[in-house]
């Protein structure tokens, strides 16, 4: 029997509580598909990392899935908290996976005129149409790719936090105030940590970036012409350190499938652990 994403979702989550898990309701997608966070660890600092914002990347949730089990195992008592949050982009992702067959009648008209050809492996965007990831409050509708009309990838929205899944995901980091946020995207193998940050900030948050480099192999470059990204927002508006890390060799095409995730997880096994331990020594000198 072949599970759809959101059947397996949801074992998935069950089985993440069962091992301990803490499990938080952040906020619904435009479907109204509840969207989690999953709590590991306690005090503090405080990681949040968020995954498949674009719905084509739904490699980076494969990757959630196997983060969180080894968070779960590996993180001693007051190591510090780290919250995942799996999936953003969940009717995205099933659209991707699954087909128009997933997507509310009232929607299905609106995502067909977006793919003419009927091939929705490569979208990117909610199921409005607006990339998720371009929609955030942080020189919103500046970046060189962005559109201003619905499409499978680019749209910035009507107005910043225009989508439930973002206001989901601003409204939880607020309530959270961590101390570094990491998103995970594909591909290309590198990690992004700036952005019109101040040059202390810049040469602080490059530390940990290169804490990230050295456990991944990943490459550290410089943002270039994007913006309105939830890392961005997340620099510019709360004033904290966030990386993009972007997951797969540039040699693979989009969508990554899972027949792939092994070399990806291999590569950020170790990753999580390292950034919340130098977190831990640099805030508290332990």
């Amino acid at each position: 029997m072949i599970l759809t994403f959101l059947e397996r979702m949801n074992k998935d989550f069950k089985r993440l509580v069962e091992k301990g898990a803490e499990k938080i309701k952040i906020g619904k997608t435009v479907q109204n598909s509840p969207i989690y966070a999953f709590a590991v660890g306690c005090g503090e600092p405080k990681i949040i990392v968020q995954y498949a914002i674009h719905a084509r990347e739904y490699i980076t949730y494969f990757l959630a899935i196997r983060q969180i089990e080894d968070t779960l195992k590996n993180i001693e008592p007051g190591r510090g908290t780290v919250y995942f949050v799996p999936v953003v982009n969940i009717d995205g992702v099933s659209l991707v996976l699954d087909g128009i067959d997933s997507v509310d009648d009232k929607y299905k008209d609106k995502v067909k005129s977006l793919v003419k050809n009927g091939d929705f492996s490569l979208y990117k965007a909610n199921i409005r149409g607006v990339d998720l990831n371009v929609n955030f409050d942080a020189h919103y509708g500046t970046g060189a790719q962005n559109v201003r009309v619905p499409s499978a990838q680019n749209y910035i929205g009507e107005y910043p936090e225009s989508e439930p899944e973002v206001r989901a995901l601003v409204n939880f980091t607020r309530k959270i105030k961590p101390n570094l946020t990491i998103s995970y995207h594909s591909k290309g193998e590198v990690i992004y940590y700036d952005f019109y940050q101040s040059k202390k900030e810049k040469r602080q948050h490059k530390k940990i970036a290169k804490v990230a480099s050295l456990a991944t192999g990943y490459k550290i470059v410089k943002t270039g012409k994007s913006a309105g990204g939830y890392k961005d927002w997340c620099i510019q508006s709360q004033k904290i350190p966030a990386l993009t890390i972007e997951v797969g060799s540039e040699s693979l095409n989009h969508p990554i499938t899972e027949q792939n995730l092994e070399p990806i997880y291999q590569k950020n096994a170790k990753v999580i652990i390292n950034l919340l331990d130098y977190l831990r020594v640099i805030l508290y000198n332990n």
